[in-house]
């Protein structure tokens, strides 16, 4: 009974103050991670993350442990419906017996199907899913069942993703709140308590905007974080989804601010109203006629803005398809259709509070604009290169692009809060 309430009082004085809540959030955190994932790792249906058979087949391949699901029952498909196989066996009663008791058949990897062999040592496939390849591994050791393999896995990735969060969150300064909000969100959990490599993509993107964050409320270059961002960029080229090198663009910017010494920004004040007029309308023609140059093959840039933003806002009969709802709480979207969209519209909102509600640290604009350009590529880039993929009927028609792109832009909503921190930005 004492060291009940000693635990309760300890919680107690964390919550007591806010001063006590900052220096110990990195905790709470870490408390509902574990919790959350480990109850997701071990109830979730398998396969529950997009490309889910994939993602083990790759994992087990990379183990050296190359599995043959067809005994299973399971297919080459990684997409659809990827739970058919065993919605059988709970209805039933025997998922137990199949997935946890039978043991795997391994095979050589020249007989798997769509020539799914380990991939090569410099590809981001490799490294990306090197943490779910040891959790297979290690299920394999404990017991060789597609069962065992699966959960080891998944507590695994999530408990060493989580920690690195913890890690990050601790040492960030500013937006503790928001990062924790940005991982703890259904998609971005899912991610973490699966054998997905994008939940690895979450925690590097994290740790990139932790040290510019730190370096933009220190106000000055740093060598030691400069060294460190060079490091994880590197890591990033090797180890996370392509589109997150455009986060590399931080550097330049990073290093043109304070290299400029602010000088830049001073320069734009000075001018008149007149000239900031001509060079903004300069800008902005040049800008139309590199939008007609590149846009005009996908029916040009009034076309994609429109589709683009129906994408964001509307909620697509088959919610795999719309941005809004996939970057926040629909993990898989045929699946999870019954979610409502009040959820992503209440996390949306929760988010925006949250950033407004902190300190404004960024003294410079061209930082904070610079930051939303970098979300704003990264989101049109994403739809154009995806806008004609299983786009056909009224939903295409409409805006509606292919695959569940949310795992994509949820880890760049730290670019967002960025810009909304600039301390020109009075709203709060």
């Amino acid at each position: 009974m004492q060291i009940r309430r000693n635990k309760k009082e300890k919680l107690l004085r964390i919550f007591a103050s806010e001063e006590n809540l900052n220096k110990n959030i990195h905790k709470i955190y870490l408390m509902l991670a574990i919790s959350l994932g480990t109850i997701l790792a071990i109830g979730m249906p398998f396969f529950n993350e997009p490309d889910g058979v994939y993602h083990f087949v790759n994992s087990a391949n990379i183990a050296n442990l190359t599995v043959d699901v067809s005994a299973y029952g399971e297919t080459d498909q990684w997409f659809g419906d990827q739970f058919a196989a065993q919605r059988p066996n709970r209805q039933d009663g025997t998922f137990f017996q199949k997935y946890f008791k039978n043991e795997v058949q391994l095979m050589n990897q020249k007989n798997l199907p769509r020539l799914q062999t380990t991939p090569g040592k410099t590809s981001f496939r490799y490294w990306s899913a090197i943490i779910p390849a040891i959790g297979v591994w290690v299920g394999y050791h404990i017991y060789p069942s597609m069962g065992v393999m699966i959960v080891v896995a998944r507590l695994v990735n999530m408990f060493l993703l989580s920690l690195g969060m913890f890690f990050i969150i601790k040492y960030v300064q500013k937006g503790k709140l928001f990062f924790i909000l940005s991982v703890l969100n259904p998609v971005t959990l899912n991610l973490f308590a699966s054998l997905s490599n994008d939940g690895l993509s979450v925690v590097l993107v994290s740790w990139m905007s932790a040290l510019a964050i730190n370096m933009i409320v220190e106000n000055k270059l740093q060598k030691s974080k400069l060294i460190w961002m060079i490091i994880v960029s590197a890591v990033i080229a090797f180890a996370a989804k392509t589109n997150f090198l455009l986060l590399l663009l931080v550097i330049p910017l990073l290093l043109l601010v304070f290299l400029s010494n602010g000088r830049l920004e001073k320069r734009w004040q000075d001018l008149t109203l007149v000239l900031k007029i001509v060079l903004l309308g300069v800008t902005f023609a040049l800008v139309a006629v590199a939008s007609y140059i590149v846009l005009g093959r996908f029916g040009g840039a009034g076309h994609i803005i429109y589709r683009w933003l129906i994408n964001i806002f509307y909620q697509f009969t088959n919610s795999t398809f719309s941005i809004f709802t996939s970057s926040l709480t629909v993990p898989l979207g045929n699946f999870n259709t019954p979610m409502p969209i009040w959820l992503s519209a209440a996390w949306a909102l929760i988010l925006a509070l949250v950033a407004l509600s902190e300190e404004k640290f960024v003294k410079h604009s061209l930082i904070s604009w610079g930051s939303l350009a970098i979300f704003m590529m990264n989101l049109l880039g994403l739809y154009l290169i995806f806008m004609n993929d299983f786009t056909s009927g009224r939903n295409g028609e409409l805006g509606s692009i292919g695959g569940i792109q949310g795992r994509y832009i949820t880890p760049l909503f730290l670019m967002v809060f960025i810009f909304i921190s600039d301390s020109r930005f009075r709203l709060k």
